[in-house]
């Protein structure tokens, strides 16, 4: 029971956390390519509400709606793992959708975190959010 409670809630954060994922691999490959430059620069000046277009924030909410379903589709198929291998194999198979649910929307990963991050810490965003939820 406890790993199932474990496993569950560790499913909970996963669209944050395996969306990050994939920031971490764009910032290899950067590295790769830009050896001595910041390798980040959203991590070095976070999104401010200006930068954020109304159309992009629109495109967030739907992204954000859609990671959310999945999320909760997949904390269901999490309460019925027995073992950590497959709750492994579930959470990769989570981050793959959830990724793929992003860039089907044509938002990258790096500009759903970095709108996702902004609305944590900018309360202009978030009022502008509200706004447009009515």
């Amino acid at each position: 029971m406890m790993f199932k409670a474990l496993t569950t809630a560790t499913i909970t954060t996963a669209a944050m956390v395996l969306l990050l994922a994939g920031q971490v691999a764009s910032a290899q490959q950067g590295q790769a390519q830009n050896q001595g430059q910041a390798q980040n620069p959203a991590a070095e000046a976070p999104m401010k509400s200006a930068d954020v277009t109304d159309s992009s924030l629109q495109l967030y909410v739907q992204v954000a709606t859609k990671i959310t379903e999945l999320r909760e589709q997949f904390q269901q198929q999490m309460s019925n793992v027995d073992t950590p291998e497959e709750a492994q194999a579930l959470q990769q198979r989570a981050s793959g959708e959830m990724v793929a649910a992003v860039e089907s929307f044509g938002m990258t990963v790096e500009e759903y975190n970095q709108i996702a991050y902004a609305l944590q810490s900018d309360e202009d965003l978030r009022n502008r959010l509200q706004e447009m939820q009515g």
